[in-house]
């Protein structure tokens, strides 16, 4: 029954410039693994200030808030949330396979490459509690998933899809899949809409490539988002803007997946 706008910030991969530095090292890691690396902060400052301009309802981050899961980068990328929150929107987060666990958290100095400190499961939660998990009115006890209700009538399911940490893959396994069924009978019965926001694909946005970016097993979490009504999917990973749909022959729902 409302009007709401909401912003889809996808992979950001944050790096900070405290952990970076003006060398041939960095450059060639720039250039072999993602040059838009450099620019994080200020596309961050562009979306920040877009926030601030048009007041969108909710903000949400579908996974790889940062550069490879360092502790560093993820504390200050929290500061960065906390100021798009201060405008009023809800913001909401979920990791992605680059932001847990990851041993290749790493730093630059003196023209050389150091690991550093990355971030836990547990710390997660406890870093992005104000951005979803304190709202939570239920937790998935396999992942980092969970569900809020930012509206009375539209729901979010924010859904933390990567297989093994920090590995690319993504899948929802049985005990998730039924999680997810019992999230959609209280959405049901509140006469609410259910969104769902994941890192991974549902569908396939590519045909050159899928495979670690579509979930292994999206047959099973389609089958069971049209069982349940599921309608739009928001989701990241694959670095691209698309959206495809999947119809279903037994109950003719649509399911828009917007990576």
């Amino acid at each position: 029954d409302e009007s709401i706008k909401m912003y889809v910030v996808a992979d950001p991969h944050y790096m900070s410039e405290k952990m970076t530095e003006d060398s041939e090292t960095y450059n060639n890691y720039l250039n072999t693994v993602d040059r838009m690396m450099k620019y994080t902060g200020v596309l961050l400052d562009v979306v920040e200030d877009e926030v601030k301009k048009n007041e969108p309802n909710i903000v949400v981050f579908p996974g790889d808030l940062t550069n490879n899961g360092s502790k560093v980068n993820h504390q200050e990328f929290e500061k960065r949330l906390k100021r798009l929150k201060k405008t009023g929107t809800k913001v909401y987060v979920i990791p992605g396979n680059h932001d847990l666990n990851n041993e290749k958290a790493l730093y630059f100095k003196d023209d050389k490459i150091f690991m550093t400190e990355s971030i836990n499961e547990e710390e997660f939660v406890d870093l992005y509690s104000s951005y979803g998990y304190d709202e939570a009115i239920s937790r998935d006890e396999n992942t980092l998933s969970y569900l809020v209700k930012p509206y009375k009538n539209l729901w979010l399911l924010m859904l933390d899809t990567t297989k093994d940490y920090p590995e690319p893959g993504g899948y929802l396994n049985r005990d998730s899949l039924n999680w997810i069924i019992e999230c959609s009978e209280m959405a049901k019965e509140a006469a609410a809409e259910m969104v769902v926001v994941m890192h991974h694909n549902l569908l396939d946005h590519s045909d050159i490539i899928w495979e670690d970016y579509t979930l292994d097993n999206n047959t099973s979490a389609i089958n069971t988002f049209h069982e349940i009504g599921i309608q739009v999917v928001l989701s990241g990973h694959i670095h691209i803007q698309d959206y495809k749909t999947h119809t279903s022959t037994q109950t003719g729902n649509t399911i828009y997946d917007i990576a």
